[in-house]
């Protein structure tokens, strides 16, 4: 093993092991000085860069130096790939980076998921058709059929390719329950997701939607957004999972809106989106008192504000979440960002 290689290899130690960020930084600087083509050390000081230093730029230098001296290096595509999606703002060239990972890696788990849900994200921003779009319906309707079929291939192949991941297959279960609308194949899917991770509130909460009468609708969701209440009754979705995630921002929405379209319960319904709101404000960084898009935040309880008004309200924040995380940094492992699984999952 050569300088560049053992300096490299113990930047990567004090990066993901020891979380000594100083040491990691002066020790990839000089891996990369005793060899300035070794691409797997500039993919590794690109994603340092990127993750612990927010320096986006400088990240995206040392990924092409990586593809310039190793055009195939599935990691640093991959790298690069995420860093387009997450925090440069470019889907389109993240794209293209993905379907080169895959063409280097075909079995590459993270890739196949983050590239399904980019495609899934597509899909919903080509899905509205305005007035005086009639003459193209039934070709958006067929490429959408097209789309929808890639899609579902890709997380497939996640699944396959990271069986014990239980995000991607919770994920492939939401997929057929709101996309394609097969309820069998995503209640089996949703079903397995939960034996990888009891606590998966993804498959907790569409399972949730899946079941048909309030009082299993409402036990399941609460296995997603739980709170002390327990008045309704359990569910084997939900039977383990008492608060699973009370952060849950859509579970507490459609709890809110089963209560006071169906339970007649506005008090518990008005305390369901205070919650909502409140986390919603808080992942932004307001304070319930601050300014900003929590100022309404303060909503008395059995106010005479609609659900539709408080839905919009959501919605608005929602969008700031999206917006705030499209310039941060996210590590897309197991997940992508919080925010887009809001928007996705409602």
């Amino acid at each position: 093993m050569n300088l560049s290689d053992s300096a490299g290899a113990y930047a990567v130690f004090l990066h993901a092991v020891r979380q000594d960020a100083p040491s990691a930084q002066i020790m990839y600087e000089k891996a990369i000085a005793a060899d300035n083509t070794h691409a797997n050390n500039l993919s590794n000081y690109g994603l340092f860069l990127s993750d612990i230093r927010h320096d986006y730029k400088k990240a995206e230098e040392l990924y092409k130096l990586a593809l310039e001296a190793e055009p195939g290096h599935a990691n640093a595509l991959y790298n690069y790939a995420v860093l387009l999606d997450s925090s440069l703002g470019q889907p389109e060239l993240a794209e293209d980076m993905y379907r080169q990972v895959l063409k280097e890696d075909p079995r590459h788990a993270y890739a196949l998921y983050n590239i399904a849900v980019l495609l899934e994200e597509k899909l919903s921003s080509n899905g509205a058709t305005t007035k005086g779009q009639n003459q193209a319906k039934q070709t958006k309707s067929d490429d959408s059929s097209s789309n929808q079929k890639e899609v579902l291939g890709l997380y497939e192949r996640a699944v396959e390719a990271a069986p014990k991941d239980a995000l991607s297959r919770a994920d492939l279960g939401r997929f057929l329950l709101v996309r394609l609308k097969d309820r069998t194949k995503a209640q089996t899917t949703l079903e397995k997701a939960l034996v990888l991770d009891p606590s998966n509130s993804v498959a907790l909460y569409n399972l949730g939607l899946l079941h048909g009468d309030s009082s299993e609708v409402l036990s399941s969701t609460k296995g997603a957004a739980s709170s002390s209440d327990s008045s309704s009754s359990s569910s084997s979705s939900s039977s383990s999972s008492d608060d699973v995630d009370p952060t849950h921002v859509n579970g507490l929405r459609r709890l809110a809106r089963l209560e006071m379209e169906q339970l007649g319960n506005p008090k518990q319904a008005d305390q369901r989106y205070l919650m909502a709101l409140n986390n919603l404000a808080s992942f932004l960084g307001h304070s319930s008192n601050g300014s900003s898009s929590s100022s309404n935040l303060n909503l008395p309880i059995e106010n005479n504000r609609t659900l539709n008004e408080k839905n919009s309200e959501l919605d608005g924040l929602i969008n700031e979440v999206l917006s705030v995380m499209s310039t941060a940094p996210a590590r897309f492992d197991q997940s992508r960002l919080f925010a887009e699984k809001l928007k996705r999952r409602t």
